[in-house]
């Protein structure tokens, strides 16, 4: 995740390159793989970027991260009683 956020912000890629980089990043973006800051900052970063692609995948992964940072459901069983009442 790490290497792969520095070639995001390294100049040297195509914007084919940085699209790529970007879906590849919003796929890893998952309960198992540790995020870094670094990664955060440059979903960041490319939510304001020039090209709409970039901008499309920087809004999926901030999406994803906030479906991470989620806290589970909690389910209560109620009896019928318990509903009609209130």
């Amino acid at each position: 995740m790490e290497t792969l956020n520095l070639l995001l912000n390294d100049d040297k890629l195509t914007w084919g390159q940085h699209q790529i980089s970007m879906s590849l990043m919003c796929l890893l973006l998952q309960k198992r793989v540790p995020i870094p800051l670094s990664c955060i900052r440059t979903l960041v970063d490319f939510i304001v970027h020039d090209n709409i692609e970039l901008r499309k995948y920087a809004v999926i992964g901030m999406t994803a991260l906030c479906r991470l940072q989620k806290p589970p459901r909690v389910y209560v069983e109620k009896s019928l009683d318990e509903i009609l009442r209130h």
